[in-house]
């Protein structure tokens, strides 16, 4: 596994071309391939009533072939929408705050949890809640970027969402205004003599952050350790098991497997921090979350309380284009160390607690 170049941004952050004819080739298969979409272009080429920009069309199959897979998470970006997709993974943004997945059951685009502080977060907006317009234009989860980029802007500017909350039947408009976003993903107190580290998403330098937070729990005299999950969408699959890695001192992380049986597995080195550890989630903890929770509960390294999480056991691959766009690909299923299949499913906690000061309270409990 390249670790460099997975990512789970399957939920996307919103704080948020020329092709040459012979790479077409490789398409194959039975069915519309090469032949055909050299024939529909050289059609279109020749026969149009108008003369029209190539590379744009060029792109617009690509954009098409990926969009035809059915998968929300499969995607093709041109330059300029991989650079501000580079700009979200590095936690420097302008938008509303809202961390969102597709449903292939209706096709919408469905809140996974608002980012803590943001527009998104102040208006209320849920783990369930379902994103059906941005500025009157309707959003699908087969086009999670182009509701990203609808949803992204200029701090200052105003967008309007509309959106049905969970348990309504009535659509409501929500006005938020943009605004510039620097992700601090991880966060640390002390209660007592057990230390709290929050997580909210997995960025680039969200494992190195986290050691720092560590480090200064420890140094406070911690005998126990809160790892907060909740609400966290995922981000970086590295991120995710750097963390892990910290409190395994052996076994298997996450291991993955894709359409040809082949398999690929994370393993944790032989130093950890030996500390008890209480994992809090819920149904917005996702994808590289799962991926952390699945890996310390598998290992019986961590009691988990909260509720069921999310449920999204697929990883993306990133391929770059000649043109320098690039092709966010789903290319496995990931599972557990037990050998779970979370997708659509999730993880289930050891102990089961809906209200999130009773599940703060009954870690502390364990912990102290």
């Amino acid at each position: 596994m390249n670790k460099k170049t997975l990512v789970l941004y399957t939920i996307v952050v919103v704080i948020v071309t020329a092709i040459v004819t012979h790479s077409i080739v490789r398409l194959g298969g039975s069915g519309v391939g090469y032949a055909e979409l050299n024939e529909a272009y050289n059609v279109l080429s020749e026969e149009y009533y108008e003369y029209f920009d190539h590379d744009v069309a060029i792109e617009g199959a690509i954009r098409g072939m990926a969009e035809a897979l059915g998968d929300p998470y499969t995607s093709y970006m041109n330059a300029e929408e991989y650079s501000k997709f580079e700009e979200s993974i590095t936690g420097m943004y302008s938008g509303i705050g809202v961390i969102f997945s597709g449903n292939e059951e209706d096709d919408c685009v469905t809140v996974v949890s608002p980012i803590d502080g943001t527009p998104a977060a102040r208006a209320g907006l849920a783990s369930g809640d379902k994103l059906l317009f941005v500025d009157g234009v309707a959003v699908t989860s087969t086009k999670l970027d182009d509701a990203s980029s609808r949803m992204r802007g200029q701090a200052g500017t105003k967008v309007v969402i509309t959106v049905l909350k969970v348990g309504e039947t009535q659509a409501i408009d929500i006005e938020l205004t943009r605004e510039n976003i620097t992700l601090e993903t991880v966060r640390s107190e002390m209660f007592g003599n057990v230390g709290y580290i929050r997580i909210s998403s997995f960025e680039e330098n969200t494992a190195s952050d986290f050691n720092t937070h560590l480090e200064n729990v420890l140094n406070k005299g911690a005998t126990g350790l809160i790892l907060d999950l909740r609400g966290n969408p995922g981000g970086l699959v590295n991120s995710a098991i750097d963390i892990a890695d910290e409190f395994l001192s052996s076994g298997v992380i996450v291991y993955t497997e894709n359409k040809r049986g082949e398999q690929d597995f994370e393993t944790a080195d032989e130093e950890s921090v030996d500390i008890p550890l209480v994992l809090l989630i819920d149904e917005g903890s996702a994808s590289s979350s799962e991926i952390l929770t699945g890996a310390l509960k598998d290992n019986e390294r961590a009691r988990v309380i909260g509720e069921k999480t999310f449920g999204k056991g697929i990883i993306q691959g990133l391929f770059t284009l000649s043109d320098g766009g690039r092709i966010k690909v789903t290319i496995a299923k990931y599972f557990t160390p037990n050998g779970s299949d979370i997708n659509k499913v999730g993880i289930e906690p050891d102990e089961l607690i809906e209200d999130e000061q009773d599940q703060l309270n009954r870690a502390l409990e364990l912990l102290k």
